[in-house]
């Protein structure tokens, strides 16, 4: 009833203070000599600012809504003291420890221990009283930002149908959600597009019973959207400028995410300090917020307790550890410090006999510690030689003309000797772990294998067969073993071969379908049969409807992966065919490696050609995409190709942030290539143009995923068809298939050039091919970009010979006549 001074507008804005105080306000005007209403009254309830360094770092950074979960245990509101958007707790038990019960008395929710559904914190609508739901909402055209945080503690294998940690809105009308059922049981942020479809990022960290610190931020003003874990970016997608974020009207939820009836997408496990703010918080926020918890120390990752070394052997230590920065730490070797030794692994020193205890011990502000230690043992005399790697490769084909290196690894006291054997009979001078042969002819075909030896013991390792075949002799094959692939398709085998083969690496598949009777077809006709009477596969077609078939399964151990930190390089190259009327499926799969969400890459069909590449954080920017229009179009339940052959390249040159795709030896979109090369991130010059399709970026520098999952042969490059998502089996799990022919797949290790993908087209299609005449200090150098051989004459009607030595640079001798030049294609 206390009059305050200068209060005397329709709005106050009052300050918080310990304790409640009551609101009103009294209005009048001259109306009849006088009038006088007095308005209802407003509690307000002041509590205390938390006094612990992470809230405090929290609340100066202005959150919207700041839930910290902290009620007594019989509460059934969950108090947001920020922004008043209270809520109201369902099966969840409070009054649990909270992410550093030593150091902040503030305790935490537990989720899904009283029920395994329906255990949430659900936002209470509070529009009547001035508090509507949090809304980020935003059309297309304009930029939704703000930011989610929370601590997290749970067991690993979440619900992978859905274990939401914070949401707004069910599957399908949600506006965001953070949850734990990306690939693996990881950590995932996603926001949804105003007319459907999302954006996600899937991390490579999941729960493991420690408390893990998750900021997800949607920040598409700055065109992207990312998430961090224990401070560190785990992942961004870009090219998110302009999306806009879809209209949920649902409540934001803790704990689950409304499914059906009820909150079924439960998380399991322990959740504190939720904030959220109406903006994008920063990196140096993030991190600010992460290293202001008063977390001490502690190991995610421990080294091995055991370790058994050979004499000389590099053995590395390594632990993950979390925890408030900064951390020191220091290396012992038997409760004596290591000099030096204060990072996270250590290079033990095995160069004498003997057994070491190693420790680690981890500092910061709030404690220490200590590992129990790795035992290394370095025997004396360590004993007859064994392997530790058999015969590689064992029992392979490969073309003639090719190099190939077989090798082993061994063990023992030294000294060790090698002598490797053909059919049984010592090969001269044949003394290394390695033996190679760099031309392989027929006579070549046979057993090899490798006698060690040292003064306690001889092994043999396992005899591998080699068997050497004609080297093709087809203008095209020719012209991609001059490239060098790592690995070489040409599905030409006989039909009911079991084996896909790969002359070039030794990288063979199996063909491999759902059902016995729906094996890959082989033996129909390839890519140009008036040039190349090789055959090709037909895959994802049998009795008039999509089989799921495909070849891979054993394709294990061809990888192009790179960590964060570096940039990776590398070219698929396939023939397809795709009849005219069939649908193909999006994602219909020409070559992959890995399942959908946690690919490496992937060529396939999605509504017109697609090559995309996911980086070490498995996310992806944007993906090289070939027009609707172009070599085929939208029908209905797809896409269908136009009948005709096409070659397809996809390079990945992430050094210069480029997803390049060719279809028939032209890139797509504009021409920008300009001397041969193509300009970094051509993506830019693509935009806005209409055309052939754009091109795709992946950001360099931040490395190409490594697959890691091992169910279903998820680590196998496949072709025809792959596995479509998470949770599934082989062989059922294949369920994306391109429904046509394929032909002539090759993988190199390193980007193609323009010319070279345009090289390797012509000489297919029976095209001329550029030969190149230049003059440098008097020398006239010829250039071409295929194997074509160089034919030459004294005059431009013949008699046309071959030239000796005629490969690409070549140096024309000075003769004194004339002389033409040209190449022979076919």
């Amino acid at each position: 009833g206390v009059i305050i001074p200068g209060a005397t507008q329709s709005t106050y804005l009052a300050t918080a203070s310990t304790g409640t105080n009551a609101y009103s306000v009294v209005v009048s005007n001259d109306f009849g000599g006088g009038s006088i209403t007095t308005s209802g009254t407003a509690s307000l309830a002041g509590v205390a600012l938390p006094s612990g360094p992470y809230a405090s770092r929290i609340l100066s950074d202005l959150p919207i809504a700041y839930w910290r979960l902290d009620e007594p245990s019989d509460s059934t509101v969950a108090d947001d003291y920020v922004g008043g958007h209270n809520g109201t707790y369902n099966s969840v038990q409070l009054g649990v420890p909270g992410y550093s019960p030593s150091f902040d008395t503030d305790t935490a929710a537990s989720f899904g221990s009283l029920s395994p559904t329906d255990s949430a914190m659900i936002e209470t609508d509070n529009s009547p009283n001035g508090i509507p739901l949090v809304d980020f909402a935003k059309p297309v055209g304009s930029n939704a930002q703000f930011s989610v945080e929370a601590w997290v503690n749970g067991p690993a294998n979440q619900n992978s149908a859905g274990s939401a940690i914070v949401a707004k809105g069910p599957p399908g009308s949600d506006a965001f959600v953070i949850d734990a059922s990306a690939p693996g049981g990881n950590f995932r942020f996603y926001t949804r597009k105003p007319g459907g479809g999302t954006s996600q990022i899937y991390s490579s960290s999941a729960p493991d019973g420690n408390w893990h610190h998750l900021v997800a931020v949607c920040d598409e003003a700055s065109s992207s959207i990312s998430l961090y874990v224990d401070g560190v970016n785990v992942g961004t997608v870009t090219g998110l400028a302009g999306t806009g974020l879809y209209s949920s009207t649902y409540p934001i939820a803790i704990g689950s995410q409304s499914f059906g009836f009820g909150y079924d997408n439960q998380f399991m496990g322990t959740i504190d300090d939720v904030a959220v703010y109406n903006y994008a918080l920063s990196p140096a926020q993030v991190q600010a917020h992460y290293n202001a918890a008063p977390l001490p120390p502690y190991f995610t990752v421990l080294p091995p307790t055991n370790v058994v070394a050979i004499l000389g052997q590099p053995v590395t230590l390594s632990a993950t550890v979390l925890g408030s920065a900064p951390r020191t730490n220091q290396w012992y070797s038997n409760n004596v410090a290591l000099a030096g030794q204060t990072g996270l692994s250590l290079a033990v020193n095995t160069s004498h006999t003997g057994t070491n205890v190693y420790t680690m011990k981890v500092s910061n502000a709030y404690g220490s510690v200590t590992n129990v230690g790795t035992t290394v043992e370095v025997p004396a005399g360590f004993g007859p030689p064994q392997l530790l790697a058999d015969t590689t490769p064992m029992n392979t084909s490969r073309y003639a003309n090719q190099p190939l290196t077989f090798s082993v690894t061994a063990f023992g006291s030294a000294p060790l000797t090698y002598q490797w054997r053909f059919n049984g009979a010592n090969i001269a001078n044949a003394t290394n772990a390695t033996y190679s042969i760099t031309n392989l002819q027929a006579s070549n075909t046979g057993s090899y294998d490798c006698v060690v030896h040292n003064p306690l013991s001889t092994t043999n390792s396992t005899p591998s067969t080699l068997t050497v075949v004609p080297a093709p002799t087809s203008a095209y094959p020719v012209t991609v073993l001059h490239d060098h692939p790592r690995a070489y398709y040409r599905l030409d085998e006989s039909v009911g071969s079991p084996t896909g083969f790969d002359h070039v690496g030794g990288n063979d598949g199996l063909y491999t379908a759902n059902q016995p009777d729906q094996i890959p077809l082989l033996g129909v006709a390839g890519y140009n049969s008036s040039f190349d009477t090789n055959t090709a596969c037909k895959f994802g077609i049998g009795g008039g409807s999509s089989v799921d078939n495909y070849l891979g399964v054993s394709i294990t151990n061809l990888s192009f992966a790179k960590p964060n930190g570096q940039s990776g390089a590398f070219t698929l190259e396939a023939w397809v065919n795709g009849p005219t009327g069939v649908a193909q499926v999006g994602g219909a799969c020409i070559v992959a490696k890995g399942q959908g969400g946690a690919e490496q890459f992937s060529m396939d069909i999605n509504n017109g050609f697609r090559f995309y590449v996911r980086n070490a954080a498995s996310a992806t920017l944007v993906n090289a995409q070939g027009s609707s229009t172009f070599c085929g179009s939208p029908i209905s339940g797809g896409w269908s190709m136009d009948g005709k052959w096409h070659h397809l390249v996809g390079v990945c040159d992430q050094v210069n942030s480029n997803l390049l795709l060719y279809v028939d030896g032209q890139l797509v979109g504009p021409n920008i290539i300009t001397n041969g090369v193509v300009p970094p991130l051509a993506y830019a010059y693509d935009l806005g143009k209409s055309g052939s399709g754009t091109n795709g970026v992946i950001a360099a520098g931040v490395g190409i995923n490594e697959t890691t999952i091992t169910t279903a042969n998820e680590n196998s490059i496949v072709i025809g068809n792959r596995n479509k998502n998470s949770g599934h089996v082989e062989p059922s799990a294949y369920s994306l298939p391109f429904q046509g022919t394929i032909d002539e797949v090759a993988l190199y290790d390193y980007p193609l050039t323009p010319a070279q993908v345009y090289g390797h087209y012509a000489v297919a299609q029976g095209l001329p091919i550029p030969l190149t005449l230049q003059t440098t200090n008097g020398n006239h150098v010829l250039t071409w970009s295929t194997a074509s051989p160089l034919e030459s004459a004294p005059t431009v009607t013949g008699p046309w010979t071959t030239v000796v030595g005629g490969a690409s640079p070549y140096t024309i001798a000075t003769i004194g006549s004339q002389q033409f030049y040209r190449l022979k294609v076919h």
